[in-house]
């Protein structure tokens, strides 16, 4: 298996809206650029055995079609949102990509906040089955969709033109930088969070398994 040699597998699964606890941000650093990264967003359902699911804004890429980021800013590619499982969102920007950075923040929210904005997320996904839209790399992309979905969870009104949303590599800082995730308000830095979330290298020890998303939070709860 690898990234391009691999079986498509399409699975339903039905869980209660009040199991879903906790939310991730992921991301994937694919450049040695800092600015240039694909970030998206990972649930967490309680029980005895916590499972992991992630959501990810992309473009619905046609046949052949491949991703240019300045094609993406008129009008070429559809958007989408691609709902898998960890070992498969998370598993083949680590492991078959061997040379990505990734990293992965919990976000400061209460159950209640996760499923509220689980809800927005589901109900974003119809809307766009009903009324499709167009991708663009600098205002309709994988950054500013999140940010918006975590709108409320922030305490101060949002620049959406702040540079650290336009370049989803830098979402991360302006992400601690609002309190939605690490412990800024209790003397933590940015720095140190960013180590602790590298999850890549843990991840190619670790490879695919049936216990890959607790192998990749093993430090982190």
């Amino acid at each position: 298996m690898s990234e391009t040699d691999y079986d498509a597998n399409f699975e339903t699964r039905q869980f209660p809206l009040s199991s879903v606890d906790s939310l991730w941000l992921v991301v994937q650093k694919f450049t040695a650029g800092e600015g240039l990264a694909h970030v998206f967003l990972s649930f967490g359902l309680k029980g005895a055995q916590p499972e992991f699911f992630s959501v990810s804004v992309e473009i619905r890429r046609e046949q052949f079609e491949t991703y240019n980021p300045i094609r993406g800013l008129y009008r070429t590619y559809e958007m989408t949102h691609v709902v898998g499982d960890e070992r498969d969102l998370i598993g083949v920007r680590t492991i078959h990509r061997p040379h990505d950075r990734v990293y992965l923040y919990r976000i400061n929210a209460n159950a209640e906040q996760v499923q509220e904005l689980f809800q927005k997320l589901v109900e974003r996904i119809a809307k766009l089955n009903q009324a499709p839209e167009f991708y663009n790399s600098v205002l309709n992309n994988c950054a500013n969709g999140i940010t918006r979905l975590t709108y409320e969870l922030t305490p101060e009104p949002i620049n959406w033109l702040d540079p650290r949303i336009v370049l989803p590599g830098y979402s991360a800082e302006f992400a601690f930088e609002k309190e939605l995730i690490g412990d800024k308000a209790d003397g933590g830095t940015f720095s140190d969070l960013n180590e602790s979330a590298r999850i890549d290298l843990i991840a190619r020890e670790a490879g695919i398994s049936e216990v890959f998303s607790q192998s990749i939070r093993a430090a982190k709860d």
